[in-house]
């Protein structure tokens, strides 16, 4: 339902910039449409499910008819440590509670109409500058900065430990239902080697797993050969993961091959 990104690597940023692409901080929360209407609030996730009712806190918001793209998130707190535990409640009871004890905040980064008028054939820029002029910030509604110099603020993304960028280009249309090239998703990867021990075919290759802390990552094409031939050999493979980030519990997130780790073969 929502325009969606494709993804790029950090090696593209200056490209991008010189292309005139334009930089928002990648939000760890929860995709959601935010469309107020009579000054009342109607919240759909990304896959078009009314979602409202678990966020009371959000339900009157004073401020002209609009539908606005965003994310939310519990301030301070991760996805796993925050929002997640807002996303799938249904007893009133503990929506209410949630609501108190961590409330959301929703970071708008697009708007899609504005008092009944599309705007999502509008440049992004133009779009950017009603996003700034119409929506009352808020305790629970703020608007993310849109930048030019996506390098420096790549650096903060690696010294703060920040989830990545999106780039977009500055001149996009807001394209309904879509994975878009005018709009980049720039991910904070970090390495970990992990151990498994099993694998199970798949199509395309296999899935590894972990017996002991229940990771899978996914091994394809001709390398998941390789990769099985030492699991039934040793036992097991140390494996290169990249993942994205750590939840509470210290788990890692967003798991993928990158390669298995040398000294398979020296004996």
């Amino acid at each position: 339902m929502v325009m969606l990104c494709k993804s790029a690597l950090p090696t593209e940023i200056e490209t991008l910039e010189k292309r005139g692409f334009l930089f928002q901080n990648k939000i760890d929360g929860d995709r959601i449409l935010l469309e107020v209407r009579d000054n009342k609030a109607i919240l759909q996730n990304r896959r078009g499910i009314n979602v409202s009712e678990r966020y009371p806190e959000m339900s009157s918001i004073k401020a002209e008819d609009m539908i606005l793209d965003g994310e939310i998130v519990v301030d301070g707190k991760d996805f796993y440590g925050g929002i997640a535990h807002r996303t799938h409640l249904q007893d009133k009871f503990e929506i209410n509670k949630r609501a108190v004890e961590m409330p959301i905040t929703f970071y708008a980064f697009d708007i899609l109409r504005y008092n009944g008028v599309d705007l999502t054939n509008k440049p992004l820029v133009d779009r950017y500058a009603i996003l700034k002029e119409k929506v009352p910030v808020s305790e629970r509604i703020r608007v993310l900065g849109l930048e030019t110099n996506g390098k420096d603020m790549w650096k903060e993304v690696l010294e703060q430990n920040k989830e990545g960028l999106v780039a977009k280009y500055r001149l996009s249309p807001y394209s309904w239902n879509r994975r878009s090239d005018l709009w980049k998703k720039i991910k904070n990867f970090k390495e970990v080697v992990l151990r498994f021990d099993g694998y199970s075919e798949n199509p395309k290759g296999i899935t590894l797993t972990d017996s002991i802390n229940k990771y899978r990552c996914a091994c394809l094409g001709n390398q998941s050969e390789m990769v099985s031939l030492i699991i039934n050999k040793n036992g097991y493979v140390d494996v290169e993961c990249q993942y994205l980030n750590r939840e509470v519990s210290g788990r890692y997130r967003h798991i993928s091959f990158r390669g298995v780790k040398n000294g398979y073969f020296n004996s």
